[in-house]
């Protein structure tokens, strides 16, 4: 019995072995390298300049993808004739001019702080100190009409990035309770203030919201005085606004899918992610070069993204799998967060993510995978990379927090396992930010020979990941795993 046993599990491991060299086999016969660089030529192209969120070259490329989904095969969302999911969006302008003073203690406009959200208003109201602003922290307080001042992002969050992600949560919390604004005391040295004032004086693009505006500042506190104050004192705070900004700013994903062929797994998907959008134009003075094509960030993803359709759309998996390419990945993910609020598949029917994005590349020798041991695809993405000359290797910049600054995090925070696979980079040197967020990023400039083998590399590794017979999921203690155990009904 033993020695039945061993034949069969033999016997099994030949046959996979016999399949994966047919699809490499297929792989090298079927994607093409003037494909590839046709797609990137006609994206990173000076006619879409930029490809900018909200623009009209945008929109062009949206469509030069779907119709790359129609031609071939691609079904659209289900119920729908259209491969777009619309993202409504607004762009939001901070104040023209604006004053603060709690007590007797005048604030000036961006040097001590900065509005983000509200109306044009002048009001006086009462502080109320309300430590993080969390939901416990609300608990039998009556902060009606009140200006609340709290510290930013939570006692286990406290980078700047953290701050973002939670922000919207405590002002729509706050926003409810009936309170009449709100301040966040900035501290963070990660982020210097006159950077971060200049970042956000900035257009701010951000996914509208049917709530009335809702009077919140960041105020920098690095000292600690103002919530010595707060917490010390009672104190009255009056605020002026005026000039803010805010308008709409429609958008859209690309979404198309593919039915597996596994009849007990055919209901559950893959999905895999690009972002189409880039930076636009700025102006670089009279004659230099103002288009910021983004052949690398994310041209290059685009193009892999649609490659791999059409090879799957011949060689379907077991798994179905749904393609989407996301807008405004650079205002701040907002097209893949939109999805994953507004999602086409259900999240708890989506196994995994398998994301292609990155600021370019130094290392033409690997493949930097972006969580590459946060879930159970590792090996197969060895195997991938491996099967075409380079090397699957762990991102080397963990300071610069990569995975929580592509596509891939919207569907992790709810629990969905994601990485992304990214061009090779050893460190965000010279040589690639010669390159990253620039006009030189044109496709003239790329490495075809690379990315035809980084494309092949996905698309193998995609399709490994879609034929698993066991779902992979996070590695034990991930911090999304209890999302993912929500997620999944895994608790």
């Amino acid at each position: 019995m033993r020695k039945l046993t061993l034949l069969m599990m033999l016997a099994a491991l030949g046959h996979m072995a016999s399949a994966q060299k047919k699809i490499v086999k297929k792989l090298n016969s079927q994607v093409e390298k003037r494909a590839i660089e046709a797609h990137l030529r006609f994206l990173a192209s000076d006619e879409l300049r930029g490809r900018d969120t909200g623009s009209p070259e945008l929109d062009i490329a949206a469509m030069y993808i779907a119709q790359q989904f129609r031609s071939y095969g691609l079904k659209p969302a289900p119920g729908s004739e259209s491969y777009f999911q619309q993202v409504d969006l607004v762009k939001n302008l901070v104040p023209k001019t604006a004053s603060i003073k709690i007590g007797d203690k005048e604030y000036a406009d961006k040097k001590d702080f900065i509005f983000l959200d509200g109306v044009d208003t002048t009001l006086t109201a009462d502080v109320m100190y309300l430590n993080y602003g969390l939901e416990e922290d609300f608990e039998g307080k009556d902060v009606t009409g009140k200006f609340l001042v709290v510290k930013p992002g939570t006692p286990d969050k406290q980078s700047p990035r953290e701050y973002f992600s939670i922000t919207r949560e405590k002002r729509k919390r706050a926003q409810e309770n009936g309170a009449a604004g709100m301040i966040e005391l900035y501290k963070s040295a990660e982020f210097p203030w006159p950077f971060l004032v200049n970042y956000l004086s900035q257009p701010r693009f951000a996914i509208k919201d049917d709530t009335k505006p809702f009077p919140f500042a960041w105020l920098f506190d690095g000292a600690g005085e103002t919530e010595n104050m707060v917490v010390e004192y009672d104190s009255t705070l009056t605020v002026n606004i005026d000039g803010i900004v805010s308008e709409p700013v429609p958008s859209r994903n690309v979404f198309g899918w593919l039915e597996g062929t596994d009849e007990d797994k055919k209901d559950e998907f893959l999905i895999l992610t690009a972002h189409y959008d880039h930076v636009g134009v700025t102006y670089q003075g009279e004659g230099v070069d103002s288009i910021f094509n983004g052949a690398r960030d994310n041209a290059i993803g685009t193009t892999t993204l649609l490659e791999t359709a059409k090879f799957f759309a011949k060689n379907r998996p077991a798994y179905s799998v749904a393609f989407l390419a996301c807008t405004a990945e650079e205002k701040g993910l907002l097209g893949s967060e939109w999805y994953s609020e507004n999602p086409i598949i259900p999240l708890d029917k989506t196994y995994f993510n398998f994301n292609t994005d990155g600021a370019g590349y130094n290392d033409t020798k690997v493949i930097t995978v972006v969580g590459l041991e946060r879930t159970g695809v590792t090996e197969n993405l060895h195997t991938a990379a491996e099967t075409f000359g380079l090397k699957a290797k762990k991102d080397p910049v963990p300071e610069q927090n990569l995975y929580d600054r592509s596509d891939n995090v919207s569907f992790a925070a709810k629990g969905v396992p994601a990485i992304s696979f990214s061009p090779g980079v050893k460190a965000f040197d010279d040589e690639l930010m010669k390159y990253y967020h620039q006009p030189a990023d044109e496709v003239e400039s790329l490495d075809m020979d690379y990315l035809f083998s980084y494309a092949k590399s996905f698309i193998y590794a995609a399709y490994l990941i879609a034929n698993m017979d066991e779902k992979p999921y996070w590695t034990p203690g991930d911090k999304y795993e209890s999302e993912g155990n929500k997620l999944y009904g895994k608790e």
